[in-house]
């Protein structure tokens, strides 16, 4: 991670008006846990990028601005993101997990569904989609999309973790406890 840092530091040097190498040092920065940091490369990306190019920034700097706890402008920025790019199923998540984190649950559901629409096999989409449907009371409905999901990424271990979750609540916990290796066969 810090030679990638040290890499689009360079290419900042040598090209200052790289939109790429800023949002990529901000994601860089991000996984090393100096968010702040990460939030102020997005923003210059953002600056110097061509509007269709702001995209990916602006998810960066949605995701960033949920770490911190900055949820309401992490939903500006989201927002942003689908207005440049409507088919951007990762920001759709994004704006899912955004929702959720406000009570949205509806809205949650909404970007959710709509990440899963543009990216089918998209297992994240999926297990958000389905923790989404649970919060709304229908466990039946979000217990077969984290199946689905957990099918797709069976390494996942948040997928597994929400679908016990999920399972616990509806009883089918005991199977858990008789064989604690085996989440899948109990979905």
């Amino acid at each position: 991670m810090a030679q990638q840092r040290v890499a689009f530091s360079h290419t900042i040097d040598v090209s200052p008006r790289n939109y790429l190498a800023y949002s990529n040092l901000g994601v860089a920065l991000r996984k090393q846990g100096r968010t702040d940091e990460a939030i102020a490369d997005f923003h210059k990306s953002i600056s110097i990028a061509h509007r269709f190019d702001q995209a990916d920034a602006h998810n960066n700097l949605g995701e960033a601005l949920l770490v911190k706890g900055k949820t309401d402008e992490a939903l500006r920025e989201l927002d942003r993101a689908v207005g440049i790019r409507p088919g951007f199923a990762a920001a759709r998540i994004n704006l899912g997990l955004a929702n959720d984190k406000l009570g949205r649950t509806a809205d949650s559901i909404a970007q959710y569904r709509e990440a899963v629409r543009l990216e089918p096999g998209n297992a994240k989409a999926m297990g958000g989609l389905g923790m989404a449907l649970a919060d709304a009371g229908r466990t039946g409905k979000g217990l077969a999309q984290l199946r689905e999901a957990v099918n797709l990424q069976p390494d996942d271990a948040g997928l597994h973790f929400n679908l016990g979750r999920l399972l616990g609540g509806t009883g089918r916990v005991t199977r858990l406890r008789r064989r604690p290796n085996s989440l899948r066969q109990c979905a």
